[in-house]
């Protein structure tokens, strides 16, 4: 039951703008046709869906055109008026249609996941990896605690880290 009600709601809010109270009303009987023709397989029962279905499919197509011909109509009147983004933005909407959003992500091996809990579980993975790592510790002046390395020149002279102040007013002036 809560399948049925989940397609239903994502029906409407996919096609809200055509799809109204009639043609709900229409597909109620018809599934109710169906049902019955497949309680009690009878040739009246088959032909009382199969009339049902047609007026569905002709009453769902019928409101999908109008909608269509009020939406270039709208287009045709931004046209007139010199709106250009609107106009293009409401053409893109027409050609593009309707895309469902891909939920998915990638496990550690790489393999795609597309169950919702095996998206979550991994989600929790991550953060927990990530709010988990190991980083140094700094001082109270923002030093690493890490011992610094002094790099030594091709000639033997050993080239010591400028100060931290020094280093501090650098990266201020590149900040400006």
């Amino acid at each position: 039951m809560g399948t049925a009600t989940t397609s239903t709601t994502t029906i409407q809010n996919r096609n809200f703008e055509w799809f109204d109270e009639e043609c709900r009303e229409k597909i109620a009987k018809k599934n109710e046709a169906r049902r019955r023709m497949l309680q009690k397989e009878t040739r009246s029962s088959y032909e009382k869906y199969k009339e049902l279905l047609k007026e569905v499919k002709k009453v769902c197509k019928q409101n999908k055109k109008e909608h269509l011909q009020k939406q270039l109509e709208e287009m045709e009147q931004l046209d007139r008026q010199d709106e250009r983004r609107k106009f293009y933005k409401a053409m893109d909407k027409i050609r593009k249609g309707y895309h469902p959003r891909q939920e998915a992500c990638r496990d550690k091996d790489g393999k795609v996941l597309f169950n919702k809990e095996d998206i979550m579980n991994r989600c929790a993975e991550y953060c927990k990896d990530a709010l988990n790592k190991e980083y140094p510790s700094c001082n109270g002046q923002g030093k690493s605690d890490m011992a610094l390395n002094i790099e030594e020149s091709d000639k033997g002279e050993t080239v010591e880290m400028p100060p931290y102040e020094e280093i501090e007013e650098s990266v201020t002036k590149l900040k400006n």
